[in-house]
């Protein structure tokens, strides 16, 4: 049940989670063991580095970050403004 949920989630934080519980490996199916592990490897945790498409998807994803905080305060700003 828990491992199920924790392959579906693909986050590598509760996969890690999982494989470190007891109760969990346990249980768990090489499969899944595999699935997990993968999610691990995939997003740089163990590595205690980023993987480098992640890292070259960055400046990009700030970017657009910053343009999504713009338009949010930029309306929030006319929406006081409006307020008698």
């Amino acid at each position: 049940m828990i491992v199920q949920e924790a392959v579906r989630a693909v986050d590598a934080y509760v996969a890690s989670d999982v494989l470190r519980d007891p109760r969990c490996r346990a249980s768990i199916t090489d499969s899944s063991r595999r699935t997990l592990s993968e999610t691990i490897d995939s997003s740089g945790l163990r590595r205690e580095t980023m993987p480098d498409d992640l890292r070259n998807d960055l400046p990009e994803s700030a970017r657009c970050s910053e343009t999504h905080l713009k338009r949010h305060l930029a309306d929030q700003t006319r929406l006081d403004d409006d307020d008698p």
